[in-house]
């Protein structure tokens, strides 16, 4: 992998990222402490439903966190296309 070439990043698997990260239930609750400044209260997998957003299933683009502000989903969490209003993908929040 050329891209990790002379970094000090380790690519690990699925089955490795699920085993480092069993210790957070889903759901868990954690409270913020200097060691974590960026983990929200719903705990790990929340931080990772909400700050790594997937790339946009039509154009591949970064999607964007967005609160729908209407309609039957008024107040709900969802990835929104950095692209819009030139595409209008939409993924559900895990």
């Amino acid at each position: 992998m050329e891209f990790v070439s002379g970094r000090e990043i380790e690519l690990i698997d699925g089955n490795r990222l699920e085993e480092l990260l069993s210790p957070f239930p889903i759901g868990a609750q954690s409270e913020l402490s200097p060691s974590q400044p960026n983990v929200p209260a719903g705990g790990i997998s929340q931080a990772i439903s909400t700050e790594i957003p997937p790339a946009c299933p039509k154009c591949a683009t970064t999607m964007r966190y967005c609160t729908a502000a209407q309609g039957d989903f008024s107040g709900q969490p969802f990835w929104g296309c950095s692209q819009y209003p030139k595409c209008r993908a939409v993924v559900k929040m895990r």
